[in-house]
């Protein structure tokens, strides 16, 4: 069985019922073998919600274009560039690009970024800080990384984050739903937007043989013996007997005294 490490990536949105509601957005891409994957999440005022989507977009783009290498330095590239545009530090934003194992974060404003089923001796990983850059990360299979929005801030260390959103299984997106249902979170107010980062065994099993799948061939086999059988006997019924009593005929060649 094969033992290789996959990268699962899953995001949840909900916009608020209030026209003050924070704006925000998830969205991310999941890579295949060696391409990178990522996941972002950002929010801000509700006047930005076309930016935010916008930036969002650029950071999932970059790397849905196929990445294997380099991954922190174009993290941290891919938000300068977001920098460089006009109302960008008006926005929150946290970001996870993972390959394999290896997974880069950052993390700036009211989003957060944290890890769920970490040892409790490991100090390596802990809570991603805030603005100081692209920080590097080796998970182990089970743990997942959470990003969200202020709106469910109440997630990060809690019981239930490390219930859910730890292990592999159930699928991904059904653990960040349900992370989010068991911390009492609700996003019916003022909207949020959550995304993980999982990191899984791929096992991969032999294929299930039915007894179908033998039977019939083992079937046909048999048939055909059969068929071949009879055929055979039916010419060994139909040869024509040697006579024993026949006189022989031949020629015998005596030597010359």
């Amino acid at each position: 069985m094969s033992t290789a490490l996959k990268v699962e990536i899953a995001w949840l949105n909900q916009p608020g019922r209030h026209l003050t509601s924070i704006a925000s957005l998830a969205d991310g891409f999941t890579g295949t073998g060696a391409i990178a994957g990522v996941a972002v999440v950002a929010e801000g005022p509700p006047l930005l919600q076309g930016f935010i989507g916008d930036v969002v977009a650029l950071l999932r783009d970059t790397f849905a274009e196929g990445v294997a290498y380099g991954i922190g330095d174009l993290l941290e590239d891919s938000i300068e560039e977001v920098d460089e545009r006009p109302s960008a530090g008006e926005i929150s934003l946290a970001v996870a690009a993972a390959l394999g194992s290896e997974v880069w974060v950052y993390s700036r404003g009211s989003c957060r970024v944290f890890i769920t089923g970490r040892d409790p001796d490991d100090g390596v990983l802990d809570d991603a800080a805030p603005g100081e850059g692209a920080r590097h990360l080796l998970l182990k299979p089970g743990q997942s990384v959470i990003l969200m929005t202020e709106g469910v801030g109440r997630l990060v260390r809690s019981d239930a984050a490390e219930s859910c959103a730890c292990g592999c299984r159930r699928p991904l997106d059904d653990s960040l739903r349900h992370l989010v249902e068991e911390t009492g979170i609700r996003f019916r107010k003022t909207g949020g937007s959550a995304a993980a980062v999982r990191v899984c065994r791929d096992v991969r099993k032999l294929p299930s043989v039915s007894l179908r799948t033998i039977l019939y061939p083992v079937l046909v086999l048999l048939a055909v013996l059969a068929a071949v059988t009879m055929v055979c006997h039916g010419n060994g019924d139909h040869e024509t007997p040697v006579n024993s009593g026949a006189v022989d005929t031949s020629e015998t060649v005596m030597p010359l005294d």
